[in-house]
């Protein structure tokens, strides 16, 4: 039996170790959400924790406030993601049973490379991400649906979406987030 005491760490939000890679400014965490094609989502339910990979679309609002503001480096705002999947699944039943309201931990990146140095501990990494917290809830609304499908769409093949009768066929959801935080580790000068 663990014992373990997630409250026992730190409370959050904490500042960020490395503050010189955090990324602040809106435009920046901006890119980061265009440019990252996936998103890992982390929950548990019944039968464990689970991260599931999956394409999203996004609004960011980078006027909103966010709970890592207070720590005086700047307003990140809020994000909401959002995603489709079949209506069935652990994750649809993960949802249901929080009452369309499931805590859930996300990250993505984009710009990944790997700089092999002269010996492995000389290597280093390049990236840029975001980390967060949030909450994860079905879209039900028919209307909101298709406004979201259009999105995805629009985002991930560059086509809308042209079948709004197919909105029904598909589970509609979305992460609602005012816990993140931005970081980056810039490619090396050649």
């Amino acid at each position: 039996m663990s014992t373990y005491d997630p409250t026992a760490v730190r409370p959050a939000p904490r500042p960020m170790r490395r503050a010189d890679r955090e990324v602040l400014e809106a435009s920046q965490i901006a890119d980061i959400l265009e440019h990252s094609q996936v998103v890992h989502v982390s929950y548990e339910d019944g039968e464990g924790q689970t991260v599931i990979p999956v394409h999203f679309a996004y609004e960011y609002r980078p006027e909103a406030p966010n709970r890592y503001d207070r720590d005086g480096r700047g307003r990140r705002g809020t994000v909401v993601l959002y995603m489709y999947s079949a209506r069935e699944g652990r994750k649809m039943d993960a949802i249901a049973a929080a009452d369309n309201a499931l805590p859930v931990a996300f990250e993505m990146e984009c710009d990944q490379m790997i700089y092999a140095g002269r010996t492995p501990c000389a290597s280093t990494t390049a990236f840029r991400s975001i980390v967060g917290t949030g909450t994860a809830m079905l879209i039900e609304d028919p209307a909101e649906k298709t406004r979201v499908l259009d999105m995805l769409t629009n985002r991930l093949v560059g086509q809308p979406f042209d079948r709004p009768e197919a909105a029904r066929a598909v589970a509609v959801w979305k992460i609602e987030s005012d816990s993140f935080t931005a970081k980056h580790h810039p490619m090396l000068q050649a």
